[in-house]
This record gives C-alpha cells, sequence and structure tokens, in this order.
C-alpha cells in the first residue's frame, strides 16, 4: 500500500489540479516552482485488522499550497479540497481503496517564506483499505 500522500497526488494528477513533479508534490518540494501544491503524510494510529484479515489504516495528510498571493493559494487549496470530497470509494490500482476523504481543519496561513511567497494549509483524513 502506497503512503496516503502519494495516492492523493496521483488522484489530483488524474483529476488536472496540478502535474505531478512540476506543481503537485508528495513528502516534500523543491524550492522552485513558485507555486504549488503538496501534499504530507501526517503519523497516524496503528493499521487495524478487520475480523476477515483486511487492513483498514485511518490517515491524515497535510495539503499545502505554496503562490506569490495568497489569493492564488486560496484558490488552488479549495480545488485540492473540492476534488477530495467527491472521492469517497476511488481504488488506486495497486494501493488501496479510500472509502471517504473529510477536512478535518479550517484552512490556514503558514508562514510568509523569505522570498515573498504565502502558503496557505489544510488537514485532511481519510479511510482506506489495502487491495
Amino acid at each position: 500500500m502506497n503512503a496516503a500522500s502519494k495516492d492523493i497526488v496521483s488522484i489530483l494528477n488524474t483529476d488536472g489540479i496540478g502535474t505531478e513533479g512540476t506543481d503537485l508534490f508528495y513528502s516534500s518540494a523543491p524550492e522552485s516552482p513558485d507555486n504549488y501544491l503538496l501534499v504530507v503524510d501526517i503519523p497516524g494510529p496503528p493499521v487495524e485488522e478487520l475480523l476477515d484479515g483486511t487492513e483498514m489504516r485511518r490517515n491524515s495528510v497535510q495539503i499545502q499550497s505554496r503562490n506569490n498571493t495568497v489569493d492564488a493559494a486560496t484558490v488552488k487549496i479549495e480545488a485540492a479540497l473540492a476534488d477530495l470530497k467527491g472521492k469517497g470509494q476511488t481504488t488506486i490500482a495497486g494501493s488501496a481503496r479510500y472509502i471517504a476523504f473529510w477536512q478535518d481543519s479550517t484552512v490556514f496561513d503558514l508562514d510568509e517564506d523569505k522570498s515573498g511567497r504565502f502558503t496557505r494549509s489544510v488537514y485532511v483524513r481519510t479511510i482506506r483499505q489495502g487491495v
């Protein structure tokens, strides 16, 4: 099973929210481009095993949107959230079946970086099952 961040980037890439490796990244992002979405895994509870032996995972990720303006960062993070809200029951081949996604925080600001770029962030939780 892939990391949740990798699967979420795959979903967002497929749906045209960004292009993986160009302006859409998981785990870490390069210093450039100025404008991107980054999905980072957050440690969560241990894997749960159902009576039939199926693994269930409750994961959290942080989605960060960096851009030259706060408004542009907000638009991009809201597009990612809107896309994920409709993705319950999505299967990523060879990885997991995502049962549900939900927003787990309000969108909040991180510090402006030394280059004057703004980052907005939100936490998203998911429940997924191995395939």
